[in-house]
């Protein structure tokens, strides 16, 4: 139906001032359609006159099966300097990971096909080598439950980040873990 449309995708629009729009014509389908105009901005931290455009020493792993959101922070990641690769699910993350150990922090989304943020957390962790255990993984969701709390802390997940994400919380975590 028309009026069922995801929380996450009309936050992201929202976020953008703009507007979802639809399209439906009965026993044909709908079309849903919006516009988003994006302009540069400098975000500025507030504490020890810090900006968010200092460069990021730091290579990023980001997991998440949707394409619009690993747009969304190679954007942000280049804009901040960091090095940025790219898996859409859990089996190509660890693959990743495995054969590229440079990685200083991975930003796994929680549901994705194939093999979800948690499965493949709790897969890194059991390997023998120290990297895959102390390798900082960041979920990315979009709720948080208590339920889901504990299931990370037990998958092993060192943090999280809200998507639709804050950069200046992204920014915050991702600094904690760059070269030094």
């Amino acid at each position: 139906m028309a009026s069922r449309i995801s929380g996450l995708t009309k936050r992201l629009i929202e976020l953008h001032a703009s507007m979802l729009n639809v399209n439906d014509v009965p026993n044909k389908g709908s079309v849903f359609w919006f516009t988003i105009t994006f302009k540069q901005t400098n975000i500025h931290l507030n504490n020890n006159n810090n900006n968010l455009e200092a460069g990021l020493k730091i290579n990023v792993l980001v997991v998440d099966d949707n394409q619009i959101n690993r747009l969304l922070i190679n954007k942000i990641l280049k804009r901040w300097g960091a090095n940025a690769d790219f898996a859409e699910n859990g089996v190509e993350a660890i693959h990743k990971i495995e054969n590229n150990r440079n990685y200083n922090v991975v930003l796994m989304d929680i549901h994705m096909p194939q093999m979800g943020g948690l499965e493949a957390t709790q897969i890194i962790r059991a390997m023998p080598d120290l990297y895959f255990q102390q390798l900082p993984i960041i979920a990315l969701t979009a709720s948080m439950q208590r339920s889901e709390m504990s299931e990370m802390d037990n998958a092993g997940m060192n943090d999280y980040i809200l998507k639709p994400f804050d950069p200046k919380s992204l920014y915050d975590k991702l600094s904690r873990y760059q070269h030094q």
